[in-house]
């Protein structure tokens, strides 16, 4: 059986521990870590301009994650917001949905969050574009998950 594309060699450089990014997290410490794959994003570049085609410097998240809990395979699309604007994060969600419909191909997914965690408060503005945009993946159409840094991704399983 063929090695899944989330698991392929190649993206060996960008698997990381944990989802640590400008002094936020999302804290999978209560998760059994053989049941995590954690891509950082900023560490393949190349795969987002391959998957995407846009050129050297697509929009991306931070963080890419597969939580298999057999025979479940759930998917977390995670930026942090540390600054700019609803529209520019949504955006990069959006960008990690892609990248990684990529790399699953066929394989199914039994679950689906779109999470951005922020540092301060959020403008009221801001929450009117997380309030009323979607994003995509296969059959889910989700509103994206705002929540502070330090949030537990075991409270969306």
């Amino acid at each position: 059986m063929p090695t899944p594309g989330w698991k392929a060699p190649a993206l060996d450089k960008a698997r990381v521990r944990s989802c640590v990014s400008y002094g936020c997290a999302l804290d999978v410490s209560d998760l059994p870590a053989d049941s995590l794959n954690i891509l950082d994003c900023d560490q393949c570049r190349d795969i987002f301009a391959e998957s995407n085609h846009l050129g050297d410097e697509p929009r991306r998240c931070d963080f890419i994650v597969y939580y298999e809990d057999s025979p479940r395979l759930a998917l977390a699309v995670v930026e942090m917001k540390i600054g700019g604007k609803a529209k520019e994060a949504i955006d990069q969600i959006r960008a990690g949905i892609a990248v990684a419909g990529w790399l699953l191909g066929d394989v199914q997914v039994s679950d689906f969050w779109p999470v951005i965690l922020h540092h301060r408060r959020i403008h009221s503005m801001e929450w009117r574009i997380f309030r009323t945009q979607k994003v995509q993946f296969r059959r889910w159409s989700k509103y994206v998950i705002v929540k502070p840094c330090g949030f537990p991704l075991k409270n969306l399983l």
